[in-house]
């Protein structure tokens, strides 16, 4: 009887702990509502006529304004350091970057003095961090915030909650832009599986399950899982319209996504239609501000316009998606380097290889100098130019930019033994062009056991090397060994 009166008593006493703990949160978060609404009520009273003497008050006005006011709330350390991380990500979402990664630090600066560095104020701080730095391409300190974040998060709160999610699709948004495709699409399949237990999801849970869907359809993609590409997409899709309605920034980034898989089908008419919708989208969205949603758009609709002929239409959208880059992001960003590349790719369908060559050498620079190290980026950047080259018919450059885009590989991306074993296959094409069959044959040799022993060897992609290596062989006159690999091809009369 006692023990049950001790039980009963302690778990009395507990529900009472937890109780207090929810109505002092509950308190906390009102006192901190009512202070963000004054503060917020103070800067728009600087939009009345009276006291703006005429100046036109504008969004990038008003968050300067309120970035100046933040100094005097020193004396309320936790209103200060939310304040700081509302502005800073109001900047992200402006996409002032710079202005919003100097207000989000000072935000976890103030808030780790305040509560130390495991609390859960300096994790949904991490989490904006983590948010703007996938934006920026800063790939590693994104993972590296993401990652803190959730560790904070599952130890204060647990893992069935809507930061955590967060935390850990940003962690595997960072491994996709790594190639870490296998890791990334675990880290992301958890968050799913969280999701799942979501009932009758609030907006912003509808908002987060579209940007994991959206991130986990992108890792298919790069896997070449294509049923499983389109089921994610549309589920992100369905989520996010839920969740904001059509006209919204993730549905512009959604389109874009699908501009792109179908750009890569050569269904050019639905790329184009969904580039369309995506800047449709985003010039609303941002009222005809420059924005990244809108730069990817035009980057798209440009190598859209090469393919189909329209080279006067590519070469306008090529040169918004460098102006609207270099606008957003800076003259020495990475992505302001893709829109350098993508007017290099209109003057090749043009027939005009110098100015191609100097704005794709420009790009190439500036990925160099952006990344200053071996990035996975990098190797996608080599194999581009290596292709381009080609194109160009400068097999020396072309040659070249193949070494690097396999040397960057080995450095970045080990792992990726797929796209290795294309890359030499490629490269050994180039060679036998520039008549250097002996140097071409290892790289064939390696490409052919890499498809025999993942493949099969009556794939297509085997097949391919397969015919090639024994030309090669028989072209210096190894011909023993051409003739012991003959029996393998399914179609004889194509050698002989």
């Amino acid at each position: 009887m006692i023990v049950i009166l001790v039980s009963g008593i302690a778990a009395t006493l507990c529900q009472a702990k937890l109780a207090a703990i929810q109505r002092d949160q509950a308190q906390y978060e009102a006192a901190k509502a009512n202070q963000i609404t004054k503060f917020v009520t103070n800067l728009f009273d600087h939009s009345d006529p009276d006291r703006s003497m005429g100046k036109v008050i504008t969004s990038e006005n008003m968050l300067a304004l309120g970035s100046e006011r933040l100094a005097s709330l020193s004396a309320q350390p936790a209103l200060q350091a939310e304040m700081y991380r509302v502005i800073g990500d109001l900047y992200k979402k402006q996409n002032l970057f710079q202005e919003a990664e100097q207000h989000l630090q000072q935000a976890l600066s103030v808030y780790r003095d305040l509560y130390g560095s495991d609390d859960i104020e300096v994790a949904k701080t991490k989490l904006h961090l983590s948010d703007l730095y996938s934006f920026m391409n800063q790939t590693d300190l994104s993972i590296e915030m993401a990652r803190d974040a959730a560790e904070i998060i599952s130890d204060a709160a647990g893992k069935q909650n809507i930061e955590y999610v967060r935390a850990i699709n940003y962690a595997g948004r960072g491994e996709t832009q790594l190639g870490n495709y296998a890791k990334s699409l675990s880290i992301l399949l958890e968050a799913d599986e969280i999701m799942k237990k979501w009932k009758d999801p609030a907006v912003d849970q509808r908002i987060t399950m579209g940007s994991v869907y959206n991130d986990i359809a992108t890792v298919y993609n790069a896997m070449e899982n294509k049923e499983q590409y389109k089921l994610y997409v549309y589920k992100a899709l369905k989520e996010i319209i839920r969740g904001q309605g059509e006209y919204s920034q993730n549905v512009a980034a959604i389109y874009n996504n699908l501009s792109h898989e179908y750009y890569f089908a050569e269904q050019y008419d639905s790329a184009e239609y969904y580039s369309q919708k995506a800047l449709e989208i985003a010039t609303h969205v941002f009222r005809g501000k420059p924005n990244n949603r809108a730069l990817f758009a035009h980057c798209s609709l440009a190598k859209i316009y090469i393919e189909t002929g329209n080279l006067a239409a590519a070469l306008q959208h090529a040169d918004s998606c460098y102006t609207i880059s270099a606008q957003v992001f800076g003259n020495t960003h990475v992505a302001t380097a893709r829109g350098l590349s993508v007017i290099g790719d209109v003057y090749i369908a043009m027939g005009d290889n110098t100015s191609a060559s100097t704005y794709r050498l420009k790009s190439t620079q500036m990925y160099e100098a952006f990344f200053d190290g071996p990035n996975p980026m990098l190797a996608w950047q080599y194999w581009d130019e290596a292709e381009r080259y080609f194109k160009m018919g400068n097999l020396d450059q072309a040659i070249k930019y193949k070494y690097k885009c396999l040397d960057m590989y080995y450095k970045t991306m080990p792992d990726a033994t797929g796209e290795i074993a294309e890359a030499k296959h490629i490269l050994a094409g180039f060679l036998v062009a520039a008549d250097s069959i002996e140097a071409a044959i290892p790289f064939l040799e390696e490409s052919y056991d890499y498809y025999r022993e993942t493949a099969g060897i009556e794939e297509t992609p085997t097949q391919a090397v397969l015919r090639n290596l024994i030309e090669a062989y028989e072209n210096t006159n190894r011909t023993e060994e051409a003739q012991l690999l003959k029996p393998h091809l399914t179609n004889l009369s194509e050698t002989e």
